[in-house]
């Protein structure tokens, strides 16, 4: 059984802690439409998908999930449990990614409205990682919340994980001579941003021997939040 939203004011709340989900470089390519007084659905916003540097769309797609999870987040902490359909539609609506309904009783656990709190507040550093080992006891809590969305964590020792940073700054330094990668770069990482893209105070200090910010030769800049276009 599925129940409608309570008020404009309850959906509004759904949606709004969507849209302050991490995206790459802060493009938020999603929308949502709401048919019905049941259903919120999430889609793929094809107009703000980095042509260029996400040409198979993976990047989209992973900040899309993240728009998903905090939606049913938000169900969660308004004590229903969410109703999730993936691609529910995939012959005549390709971009729809997931529809999300309400569905029975289901008060929130105590971690789950913690996290739910944290979404207005959350931020991105691109600043270089400390040095220090990671504590087994967060690891494991790391390992859980993937294992919680059907997913795996593999860490990686020092030797795979020199190669893999090798592998990324090789790309890195190839994408650094394609000049449509570095005009659509250049459109989501303006100085001022306000609404959509990267402020230029985030991206962290330039490396030693040139100009450009050490988030970009690893490429460690996971994804920039927003409240329905705004955040980073």
């Amino acid at each position: 059984m599925s129940l409608a939203f309570d008020s404009d004011l309850a959906l509004r709340r759904l949606v709004v802690a969507a849209g302050q989900a991490p995206s790459v470089h802060n493009t938020q390519p999603w929308r949502f439409r709401v048919p019905d007084g049941e259903l919120i659905e999430l889609f793929a916003d094809l107009d703000r998908r980095l042509r260029v540097g996400d040409p198979r769309g993976r990047n989209q797609l992973v900040s899309c999930g993240a728009a998903l999870f905090n939606l049913r987040l938000a169900v969660r902490t308004g004590g229903r449990r969410p109703m999730v359909w993936l691609l529910p539609n995939p012959e005549e609506e390709p971009e729809l990614l997931a529809a999300v309904r309400m569905g029975a009783a289901l008060p929130a656990s105590a971690e789950q409205l913690e996290l739910y709190n944290m979404i207005p507040i959350r931020r991105t550093s691109r600043r270089p990682y400390f040095t220090r080992t990671l504590p087994p006891a967060v690891l494991v809590e790391l390992r859980l919340a993937a294992s919680r969305e059907g997913a795996r964590l593999v860490p990686l020792d020092r030797h795979r994980a020199a190669d893999t940073l090798e592998h990324a700054a090789l790309a890195e330094d190839e994408l650094s001579r394609d000049h449509a990668y570095l005009a659509e770069l250049a459109a989501w990482t303006m100085p001022r941003a306000r609404h959509d893209g990267v402020p230029g105070y985030t991206l962290g200090p330039p490396r030693r021997s040139s100009g450009t910010p050490r988030w970009r030769r690893a490429h460690r800049s996971t994804a920039c939040s927003g409240s329905t276009r705004s955040r980073r």
